[in-house]
């Protein structure tokens, strides 16, 4: 469970539009994230979405955590995500 909540996972093992859908279904405002520390965007993507939410007061911690933990996995999967990001570019989330 916490393994498929953490940004990093979720960066990494989705594809580009379900990523994007994800993050629009949240109501992001953010126009795209990186691939490189890409699981640190996605969370800082998904806060920066519906503060009105009242969830999110309770998820606010939880992602606090797990920024943190994702600052450790992106580090080691850095050498492949930066490959990734210059070949690809950041994930667009709205056009």
């Amino acid at each position: 469970m916490v393994v498929s909540g953490c940004g990093t996972f979720t960066s990494l093992s989705r594809p580009d539009n379900k990523i994007a859908s994800n993050l629009k279904r949240q109501k992001t405002q953010c126009e795209e994230t990186s691939r490189a520390y890409g699981g640190i965007s996605y969370n800082l993507c998904k806060l920066n979405s519906n503060p009105g939410n009242p969830h999110f007061d309770w998820a606010l911690g939880f992602y606090v955590l797990d920024i943190a933990a994702c600052t450790i996995t992106d580090t080691v999967v850095l050498p492949y995500t930066i490959v990734e990001q210059y070949k690809k570019g950041s994930i667009r989330i709205k056009s």
